[in-house]
Order: C-alpha cells, then sequence, then structure tokens
C-alpha cells in the first residue's frame, strides 16, 4: 500500500474524522473471516480463531468478542459454540463495527479490511497476515498485545485514498 502514499489532498475529500488513539478498553476485538473467501485460502477462519484465542489467553484473561464476517452464513454455528465455551468470550450481535470498537482495547484480524475502521476509530491493530491493508502499519504478532503500534495512519489512508474513487468521479472522469 505504501507505494500508492503521495502525500495528496485526496485523502482531504474523504472527510475521515481520525479519532485519537486509544489506551485503554475493556475488550479484544477478535474479527473474524469469511470461510471460503480466497483473499485468505489456504486458512480455515476458524481454525485461525481458535489459535488468536489460545495466543491471547497466554497473555490476558480479558473479554474476548468475536466479531463474524456479515456475510458469513450460519452454517458452522456448532464450531461458534465450541469456541464460545471459554472464558469469557462472546460473539456480536451489534449491526456496526463501530459499536463493538467503543469499548475495544485493540482489534485482532487475520486481513480483514476492518482493520481500517479500527484505525480509523483509533483502536490498535493487530493484523497477522500480510494481505491486510493494515498489515504494514500494525502490530503482526498477537504476543505484542500489551506493545501495540501507533504509527502515523495518515499514509496508509492517503494511499488508500488515491485508489479509491467514487461513482461520480468514476462516471464524470474528474478523479483526482
Amino acid at each position: 500500500i505504501k507505494k500508492y502514499y503521495d502525500n495528496s489532498q485526496r485523502l482531504n475529500k474523504m472527510n475521515l474524522k481520525l479519532k485519537k488513539w486509544k489506551d485503554k478498553g475493556e475488550v479484544i476485538l477478535v474479527i473474524n473471516q469469511l470461510r471460503g473467501d480466497s483473499a485468505i485460502i489456504p486458512i480455515n477462519p476458524y481454525d485461525w480463531l481458535i489459535e488468536c484465542i489460545s495466543s491471547i489467553r497466554k497473555l490476558t484473561n480479558k473479554k474476548i468478542l468475536i466479531r463474524e464476517h456479515p456475510l458469513q452464513k450460519k452454517i458452522d454455528t456448532d464450531r461458534m459454540q465450541e469456541i464460545l465455551n471459554g472464558k469469557n468470550i462472546f460473539l456480536s450481535n451489534s449491526q456496526t463495527i463501530h459499536k463493538d470498537l467503543e469499548d475495544a482495547f485493540t482489534c485482532v484480524t487475520f486481513s480483514s479490511g476492518s482493520a481500517i475502521d479500527s484505525l480509523i476509530e483509533g483502536v490498535p491493530v493487530i493484523a497477522t497476515d500480510k494481505r491486510s491493508f493494515a498489515y504494514e502499519i500494525s502490530e503482526n504478532n498477537i504476543n505484542n498485545l500489551f506493545e501495540m503500534k501507533t504509527n502515523d495512519r495518515v499514509p496508509l489512508l492517503s494511499a488508500l485514498a488515491n485508489i479509491h474513487w467514487s461513482l461520480s468521479e468514476i462516471q464524470n472522469g474528474e478523479a483526482a
């Protein structure tokens, strides 16, 4: 992503309000991926989720909130119930990620685009896969849960702004 950063004013057109980095929170938000998504092959998101929770539990008993991908079918309910039987682990029922981020201490993901929402909201991210948009500026190892990176988010968001256009910009050719 950093190769698309050019310090242009395009990011200002996005009208993003970056929140200050959070330094406290009650929840570790773990964002699961969509099973069968080609972007995460060969990873099974539920295997990753179990490993992730195991790594977190070696460090803390803090509340873990799991957010499933919005398109995830209910076919893995037995597997999820097995995961939720752990102590202080819950499944989010929030309609928006912003609600889940309100009490989040950190956000852990394999490569979900929701890491960008987290960064905008000032919640530090652990992105464990190099394919994640947030990988370059985030912590990448769960073992560093309490030594989170709070790098400058502007270059990443500027790079993303340089590769996203509104429909009207595409229609009239005025993407700038």
